[in-house]
């Protein structure tokens, strides 16, 4: 009985050295790769290195994974600081994860680097309604149908915080 303990324990690390080998071929395999994305960073341009983190961070919030996101348009934004569509991916994402005052800044940024695009707009009223603002989303919201009459999302949001706005009024003159 202890012989074939010891043959299947042989067999047993004749496995585990095959396992490591291979595992050894895999991370070679992997270090090349990076190696090469590595050459191919420092080949890009500053312009394209935000971009490449730009998508990166997209894809990132497509699969929900958002403070990866940020952390990557984060990166994106040292190098194209004046891009507003990072500032509103940016915004969309920190109200995902309920930092609604990051938010507003963001979605603020935005706005003020590009004031005739209605999706930011459209975000900073959404930021707005999250921390109370309903006045100002109401604000926000219009500016944006202003800009596009034809989106029915914006319209929703309008006809949503208007509805806030005249619940809050009812309240404040039950209460006087």
């Amino acid at each position: 009985m202890f012989c074939l303990k010891l043959r299947k324990a042989k067999s047993t690390l004749q496995n585990t050295h095959s396992a490591f080998e291979a595992q050894d071929d895999e991370s070679e395999k992997e270090e090349e790769v990076v190696v090469k994305r590595q050459k191919l960073d420092c080949e890009l341009t500053g312009e394209q290195k935000g971009k490449k983190l730009k998508e990166e961070g997209i894809i990132l919030a497509e699969n929900n994974r958002f403070w990866q996101a940020i952390d990557k348009w984060n990166q994106a934004l040292t190098l194209l600081p004046n891009d507003e569509t990072i500032y509103e991916m940016k915004a969309q994402s920190l109200m995902e994860l309920n930092e609604i005052f990051p938010a507003v800044e963001a979605a603020l940024k935005s706005v003020q680097l590009k004031c005739n695009w209605f999706v930011a707009y459209q975000t900073y009223g959404r930021a707005l309604l999250n921390v109370g603002e309903i006045e100002k989303a109401v604000k926000s919201f219009c500016r944006a149908i202003h800009l596009n009459p034809e989106d029915g999302e914006v319209r929703q949001d309008l006809e949503h915080s208007l509805t806030l706005l005249s619940m809050r009024k009812q309240r404040e003159r039950e209460h006087q």
